[in-house]
């Protein structure tokens, strides 16, 4: 019995697979253009933070912060949004 179960995970999985990928031959021309859409969003999103990051950047100047609750609000930001890092990087450059 309990080869019987191993032995229809396979083809099970491999039937899941087939479906899958059937699904996403057939739903090509819908899919491209949101996941185009969504990547052009991103980047867009990104311009923007790139853009008022200096603005924010000099508004937390302005305020007094402990650097230790500066570095631990950074941290958090790039533990959200791990593509914050680079532009922070290149923000201390």
């Amino acid at each position: 019995m309990e080869n019987s179960i191993k032995s229809d995970r396979p083809s099970e999985m491999f039937e899941t697979l087939r479906q899958i990928l059937a699904l996403m031959v057939t739903s090509y021309p819908v899919v491209v253009p949101l996941l185009e859409e969504l990547k052009e969003s991103f980047r867009d999103g990104l311009d923007r933070i790139s853009e008022s990051w200096p603005k924010v950047q000099e508004a937390l100047a302005e305020i007094p912060l402990d650097s230790g609750a500066a570095e631990n609000f950074t941290k958090q930001l790039v533990e959200v949004m791990p593509e914050l890092e680079t532009l922070f990087r290149k923000a201390e450059d």
